[in-house]
């Protein structure tokens, strides 16, 4: 059935192809883009310590250093200065990320600043080449609490705190190398083009560190993370790139991928076999749409013709009725003619015998008279009776929209019926007002009285030596319908019977009620109610608006 497809196939299957390749492409992307988060927060396991958590540890070591360093000479006055060199060197052996310490203690009691110990590098701030350095961090570390930070320049940043007691105040001073600092994150780089970022700001915001690993080129795309410390925060921006690729987590990538492209080829493949499903779902519907107008269309063409032929069917029914009635009207008014011919030539004759009297020509004006009156009535008759049959088939057969008197129309179709040699029979009760007056499809509504009276007639009385059959009509309560009952006093209709009534059409075309309601629905926007007890009567109840009708 491919060849029903307007679409050729190969340009479907290329194009979710490329779709296939395309989401590859971007799920490789994805992937990568999360390595670099699972390197720099260590989400994916096996993993080394996440570079953020390493960032953080290292650049937090000399704080902790330096804080517990003024903790210990604050709790303990009198330690000497070889126990604060062992101290020393045990943190510098105890932990890992620090390297050498710079240290100074100060005492400021009595606003004088006095040389308590230091260690490392912080040793030459006693010198007065740094007495403005050592200064300005002092005054910054009066204005505010905790730990106060400076950067001299890209390689150095000064620590600065001040502790006051009761009894006591000192100030202390670290000087930290941002070079050993960054010497243990350099070797936690991937030997790749992984570019980032690494910058740090102390709580009032002022710049402590801002180092970069390759450069950034753009904003877009960029992971970047915020770590937050009783110190410092810390932020860590990476750039993606296609070659960044951690060893640790190759096997992982690559699994990721082929699952990815896998699943993408499995989706691809689903996708046309929904795609050809739903494709000749939609021609097969439209094949059984096509089939049932088709059908449709034959079934109202049935429909119109059962009608049709059921029209014809009542037109030859009452055409010998008209028949029979204009013959032996005809055939009075010819002996009448006749008669008076014959009588005209007796008096011609008797005019030339002169033989005339008085009494003779009176004789003949008399009968005259009387044979031409006789003439008329049965010629009238034939006229009436011709007249209404022609108007009878004019109606069913053109079936034009006019106003009808239901009163003279009702009693134009029982006339035909009365006079049937059949029907002599059944005696019909006709109670309509004179000025009932409905506009409707003169056609459809003979026709649809025709197949109650021919229903009533035929089934109702089948069996019986006579009957009586009541037309009564009268406008609804709101002036916008007229309810026309019919109802015989035959022999009924059983309750099975009647429940289907409606179902379906009767073969019987003269007696099929479902025609009826078909006629009354469709052409005169009504509605057909039948009642009926069995063995009593029949009822059928016709609904008509006045005024409004289907074409």
């Amino acid at each position: 059935m491919l060849n029903k497809i307007k679409i050729p196939v190969w340009i479907v299957i290329t194009v979710l192809l490329i779709c296939s390749t395309l989401t590859t492409y971007v799920a490789q992307q994805a992937i990568k883009h999360y390595s670099f988060s699972a390197w720099l927060d260590g989400r994916i396991k096996p993993a080394a310590t996440p570079f953020a958590q390493q960032a953080q540890q290292h650049l937090s070591a000399p704080f902790h250093l330096f804080d517990a360093f003024s903790t210990l000479v604050v709790s303990v006055p009198n330690v000497s200065p070889e126990q604060l060199d062992f101290w020393v060197k045990q943190q510098i052996t105890n932990t890992p990320e620090i390297m050498v310490a710079s240290l100074a203690a100060y005492s400021t009691n009595n606003a004088r600043l006095q040389h308590i110990y230091s260690a490392g590098t912080a040793e030459k701030y006693q010198q007065d080449s740094y007495q403005q350095t050592l200064l300005s961090m002092l005054h910054k570390s009066q204005q505010q609490q905790g730990v106060v930070s400076k950067r001299l320049d890209n390689t150095t940043l000064l620590l600065g705190k001040k502790v006051h007691l009761a009894n006591a105040e000192w100030f202390f001073l670290s000087e930290i190398d941002l070079n050993l600092l960054k010497l243990p994150l350099i070797k936690a780089h991937p030997q790749t083009k992984l570019n980032f970022a690494l910058q740090a700001f102390d709580k009032q915001k002022m710049q402590l560190i801002n180092w970069h690993f390759g450069k950034l080129h753009t904003d877009k795309n960029q992971i970047q993370i915020t770590l937050e410390s009783s110190y410092f925060d810390i932020t860590l921006s990476a750039e993606p790139t296609a070659t960044f690729l951690p060893k640790w987590q190759a096997p992982e990538v690559s699994k990721l991928i082929g699952i990815t492209i896998l699943a993408t080829l499995l989706l691809t493949l689903l996708l046309l076999l929904i795609w050809y499903q739903q494709r000749q779902q939609k021609v097969t519907s439209q094949l059984l749409q096509e089939q049932n107008h088709t059908i449709h269309q034959q079934l109202t063409s049935a429909k119109e013709s059962i009608k049709r032929n059921s029209r014809f069917a009542i037109i030859n029914d009452m055409a010998p009725i008209a028949a029979a009635e204009i013959s032996p009207a005809v055939s009075q008014a010819i002996k009448a003619v006749s008669s008076l011919e014959e009588r005209t030539i007796n008096l011609k004759n008797k005019l030339t015998d002169g033989r005339v009297t008085k009494s003779l020509v009176g004789s003949y004006l008399d009968n005259a008279t009387k044979l031409t009156r006789a003439s008329s009535s049965q010629l009238l008759i034939a006229a009436e009776a011709t007249y209404t049959l022609e108007q009878f088939a004019s109606d069913l057969k053109q079936d034009t929209l006019r106003n009808i008197n239901l009163q003279l129309h009702t009693a134009a179709i029982t006339s035909i019926y009365k006079k049937s040699n059949q029907h002599k029979k059944v005696k019909f009760i006709e109670n309509l007002p004179g000025d009932l007056e409905i506009s409707a499809y003169s056609g459809s509504l003979t026709h649809a009285i025709c197949v109650v009276l021919n229903n009533s007639i035929e089934h109702g009385f089948s069996g019986k030596p006579d009957g009586i059959v009541m037309i009564e009509a009268f406008k609804s309560k709101d002036k916008q319908s007229i309810q026309m009952r019919i109802e015989d006093n035959g022999n009924g209709i059983d309750d099975d019977t009647l429940n289907k009534i409606f179902a379906t059409e009767s073969i019987d075309t003269h007696s099929g009620l479902h025609l009826a309601q078909q006629i009354i629905s469709d052409k005169l926007n009504g509605k057909i109610e039948v009642s009926s007890k069995l063995g009593r009567f029949t009822r059928v109840n016709l609904t008509l608006p006045i005024t409004e009708n289907k074409n």
